[in-house]
């Protein structure tokens, strides 16, 4: 639905844009003490549930946070929703440039995580539960390593 001609509002460079923007702000999860393979798969389930699934009705936001959650369990190095939470505030904050200021654990707290566990499970719903990924990085480091060493 995401690339259906009936979205004419988001289709084209603006709907192309708004996936690179995503995975920019994964990456910006990821690149504070997270593990590249976890940050290149969150990316990889991402984009595999936005060709099936409407910017629109499915909030980014929170989707990201949840392919964030499955793709470090995934790749065996597991990491708390509230970690992931506030990771994304403190890009938030950084970006807006505010002061930063920590999570307050309160009702708006616990219906954000509340809507990560759901994307969570709406990800590995839509995609079937298989979430395999085979990576180009890794095909590309055992090449080099084969043929420079």
């Amino acid at each position: 639905p995401s690339s259906c001609p009936w979205w004419r509002w988001i289709r084209g460079p603006t709907l192309h844009g708004r996936r690179i923007h995503r995975c920019v702000t994964v990456q910006k999860f990821l690149f504070r003490r997270w593990i590249v393979v976890a940050m290149a798969t969150a990316q990889v389930l991402f984009q595999r549930f936005y060709y099936s699934k409407s910017f629109v009705r499915h909030a980014m936001e929170t989707t990201a946070m949840g392919c964030l959650c499955l793709a470090s369990k995934i790749e065996e190095a597991p990491r708390r929703i509230r970690d992931v939470i506030n990771v994304l505030q403190h890009v938030k904050q950084v970006k807006g440039q505010r002061t930063i200021q920590p999570i307050v654990l309160d009702q708006n707290y616990i219906a954000l995580k509340t809507q990560v566990i759901k994307a969570e499970r709406r990800v590995l719903k839509e995609l079937g539960f298989c979430v395999h990924v085979r990576h180009p990085h890794k095909v590309f480091k055992s090449l080099l390593i084969k043929y420079l060493v």
